[in-house]
This record gives structure tokens, sequence and C-alpha cells, in this order.
């Protein structure tokens, strides 16, 4: 078997409706936060989210773990 991200257990497909709906994430470290600044009648305001990484199905990475298997 190929270790790659189809078949990792770190590896989710995004079904939502945000900036990473449709594409592949990978859950092996925490998400990184990003802020978005939004104008209000008071001012700005500052929503914080996170983002998982994006990978490509086809990526590589060394600590691949297929999905399934329990430590």
């Amino acid at each position: 078997m190929i270790a790659n991200c189809t078949n990792c257990r770190f590896s989710s497909l995004d079904l939502g409706k945000g900036p990473q709906a449709g594409k592949v994430l990978c859950r092996l470290n925490p998400p990184s936060p990003f802020a978005i600044a939004i104008p209000t009648n008071q001012g700005i305001t500052v929503q914080v989210l996170t983002i998982w990484a994006t990978v490509i199905a086809d990526d590589v990475c060394h600590q691949h773990l297929p999905a399934g298997k329990l430590q």
C-alpha cells in the first residue's frame, strides 16, 4: 500500500461551506489561527478562525499512519 494522504488516518475531506470546503485536510498537527477584520458601526471587530493544513491526496509525509490502525 502506498503511504499517502488518501489512506492516512489524519486526513479528512472538508464537507463544510467554509474556505476549505471540498479540500483534503491534514489533522496531524493543530490548526493554525488567523484573524479577519470586520467593519461594524462601532469601528472594527476581529473574528479569529482556525484552518487545518490543506494537502493533496497524493502528498506523502513521513508521519503517515494507515486509516483504522490502532496504536
